[in-house]
Order: C-alpha cells, then structure tokens, then sequence
C-alpha cells in the first residue's frame, strides 16, 4: 500500500521508499537529497539540476509531454 504525505519542512523528513522533492528552494533540495542518499529511497523531482545534485529520476517537459531522466549514476 502507498501512503503519500507531505512535508512542510526538510527537518520533518522521514524514511520512504520513494520520495518526491517538491521544495523551491535549491537549499532545501540539497539537505532532502542529502538526507536521503544514506537510505534505500528513490528520489523523484522536477527541479533543473536535480539529477547533479544527487536525485534518482528527474521529471523534465520536452516538446510539451512530461518525460523523466533517470540518473545512472
């Protein structure tokens, strides 16, 4: 069963086993993927840069569709 919560904070952040990153800030989105890059969690977002800085699957918009980049890394 998949539960979905949301996060007003980083410093509320639990484990997961998949966790979207919505956050604005680049800041914030460096300290969720920090948090989570010692945990089995798959990390989604759409952020420019998300893959650099650590993330596992990117959503991007090309040629008006939504698609996603995996990070291979």
């Amino acid at each position: 069963n998949a539960v979905v919560r949301q996060f007003a904070s980083v410093d509320e952040l639990a484990s997961a086993d998949a966790v979207f990153i919505g956050a604005k800030k680049p800041s914030d989105i460096r300290k969720a993927l920090h948090y989570y890059s010692t945990q089995p969690t798959i990390t989604l977002g759409s952020s420019e840069g998300f893959l650099d800085d650590g993330g596992v699957i990117e959503f991007v918009e090309r040629t008006g569709k939504i698609r996603f980049v995996i990070n291979a890394k």
